[in-house]
Parts: C-alpha cells; structure tokens; sequence
C-alpha cells in the first residue's frame, strides 16, 4: 500500500486574497516567477474557477503530482477562520 505524504506551509502576503489568487492562478503566467514548475487544471477547468477539494496538475521537470487545491485565507487576523466558526 503506497504512503500519504502531506505538505503544508503559510505565508502572509499584504494584498487582498482575490489579488493574491489572481497572480498564483495565472497559470499562464508562471513561468515569470518560477521556473520550477508547470501548473494545469484538470477536466478542463478554468484555474480562476478552481475551489478548494480540486485537483490541480503540477509538473515539475517531469515529475509529475495531482495535489488537492485548498483555499483558506482571513482577511483580518484577530477574527477566526470560517473553519473555525461554529455553523459557518
């Protein structure tokens, strides 16, 4: 049975979400900020219509990974994430 490995990291970046989200889901674009990686949707989606539980393709120099998308942002830092808001 293959292992789950997961990959976590944070990072605060002063601009609103839907400024930050444009720039990372310009998957034509990337190249400008890495050459690393090559970033595509799946089943023929739209990265601005991506939502957290999508699975994205990221090729990286030929190896290849489908990692699921998931988006969290808070605006404002003292006020909880949705997630953790009781009924949210």
């Amino acid at each position: 049975m293959g292992q789950s490995q997961s990959i976590s990291t944070r990072i605060e970046i002063a601009a609103s979400p839907e400024a930050v989200r444009s720039v990372l889901l310009d998957f034509q674009r990337c190249a400008e900020w890495t050459q690393r990686y090559a970033f595509s949707t799946l089943n023929d989606k739209q990265p601005t219509d991506l939502q957290s539980g999508d699975r994205i393709k990221v090729d990286m120099k030929g190896t290849v990974f489908h990692p699921t998308v998931v988006v969290k942002h808070r605006v404002n830092p003292f006020l909880p994430t949705r997630e953790l808001i009781p009924g949210a």
